[in-house]
């Protein structure tokens, strides 16, 4: 997902998920030029769903960015992690394709087509989440190639 701020969000995230592990954690870490090694999703969900899932939900809301719901949902959606309804409510609300049909007027019909399933697909994707099954995103890429972070969308919230 996304471009440097949706990094930037995804990083943030394992830092905080990071200040919950317990010394013996951090220990077994050493191996692993990672923090989070592939093999460790069972942890990341746990620390999320016993340690940090509040401090993640706060920190996105101290944010002004539709892009911070986005991250949270698919990174909780990646390692099965639990998701609150008032967290997938947000998330589905800042997801509207209202906030984005007007921004990429100056784009071709096709990449303003494949935004929009896919942005519809991860809509889907958080309506149906169940807590626990873990849901995989592939890269996104626009008409010529280039990945859809390159696309200039406004994720500041505001009214509409």
């Amino acid at each position: 997902m996304g471009n440097s701020d949706a990094f930037g969000y995804w990083t943030e995230f394992f830092s905080i998920v990071g200040r919950y592990k317990t010394p013996r954690e951090q220990n077994a870490q050493v191996s692993s030029i990672k923090p989070f090694p592939p093999d460790q999703a069972e942890l990341i969900k746990e620390i999320i769903d016993n340690r940090c899932y509040n401090e993640l939900t706060q920190y996105i809301s101290k944010q002004n960015s539709r892009l911070a719901f986005f991250v949270l949902g698919a990174f909780l959606m990646n390692v099965g992690a639990k998701m609150s309804e008032d967290l997938r409510e947000k998330i589905l609300h800042y997801s509207s394709w209202k906030y984005e049909e007007n921004q990429l007027s100056f784009q071709t019909i096709i990449d303003i087509e494949e935004r929009k399933k896919h942005l519809f697909d991860f809509r889907k994707k958080v309506k149906n989440y169940k807590n626990g099954v873990k849901v995989k995103f592939g890269v996104i890429t626009s008409s010529n190639g280039d990945p859809t972070f390159h696309l200039p969308i406004d994720y500041r919230i505001k009214k509409l």
